[in-house]
């Protein structure tokens, strides 16, 4: 017979039992100081700082690759009803897992046209 309420074999907590938390479900609240690379991208890019602004205040989060992820979409102009946030839809603020410094910045509809 199987055991299914061993630990080995169910992960997750069982009914009642608090789970640890977890360091990652909490993103910066602050936008971090931007790296040197940051900068530099921003401006080869063409991204301005009210566009790094916009994503990280109102983009879409995401932990991928050991980062923050926040990206302004369509669906975050329509739900915070800004509509002069469109033209910076796309806009992808990478944010280390530390918190503390803006990695990369990259607009991920001028990636695809490119």
């Amino acid at each position: 017979m199987r055991k299914t309420n061993s630990p080995k074999n169910n992960p997750r907590p069982a009914q009642g039992q608090a789970r640890r938390p977890c360091r990652l479900a909490h993103p910066p609240r602050r936008l971090p100081p931007l790296s040197l690379h940051a900068r530099r991208r921003a401006r080869q890019r063409d991204i301005s700082p009210e566009a790094i602004r916009a994503a990280f205040d109102h983009g879409t989060r995401a932990i991928k690759s050991n980062a923050y992820y926040f990206q302004l979409r369509d669906k975050d102009v329509l739900r915070v009803g800004l509509p002069e946030l469109a033209r910076w839809i796309g806009t992808t603020v990478v944010i280390s897992l530390d918190r503390r410094t803006v990695v990369t910045v990259f607009n991920v509809l001028a990636a695809h046209a490119a």
